[in-house]
């Protein structure tokens, strides 16, 4: 995943940033495989870059049979 200066993402960026459904974003978010944040009032979620690295880097963990 590429860097960019962005801190954080709403979840429509993180859709188009992992090129999922977002409903499957919230599903990650729900079960704590994607940590999310709430920024001034419970409506403006948002997911730190950090996590999506995060997430990213236990998938290929996980299909590559090492451990994260």
């Amino acid at each position: 995943m590429q860097s960019d200066d962005e801190l954080v993402y709403t979840v429509d960026e993180t859709v188009a940033k992992l090129k999922i459904a977002k409903s499957r974003v919230f599903a990650l978010i729900k079960s704590g495989a994607i940590e999310s944040i709430l920024i001034d009032g419970p409506r403006t979620r948002r997911i730190p870059r950090s996590a999506l690295v995060d997430y990213i880097e236990r998938l290929r963990a996980e299909q590559n049979g090492s451990a994260a």
